[in-house]
């Protein structure tokens, strides 16, 4: 498989995850879960998979604690933040 089929294959996923988004959001919170305990949920999961990804490919890691908490600052802003306010809003 040459290089631009894989490009556009993950493309593919990632609009195909993206997309369905919207809907299992909003088949799942009303009945089952809450949408903060999506967003645990979803931060969680993702965590520990990056978590676990970040162990076994990258060869560089981040140093020093400012970094190290200017990440973690990144990610509750650009993920937990932003989708809560995107998930109450869709309740």
């Amino acid at each position: 498989m040459n290089k631009q089929v894989q490009v556009h294959a993950s493309l593919f996923l990632v609009a195909l995850i993206y997309g369905s988004n919207y809907s299992i959001a909003k088949e799942v919170m009303p009945a089952y879960v809450g949408p903060f305990g999506l967003i645990v949920i979803r931060v969680v999961s993702a965590a520990l998979f990056f978590g676990i990804f970040a162990r076994f490919v990258t060869k560089e890691k981040i140093v020093g604690r400012a970094d190290n908490m200017r990440v973690i600052l990144c990610g509750v802003a650009g993920i937990a933040v932003n989708q809560l306010c995107f998930l109450v809003a869709l309740t």
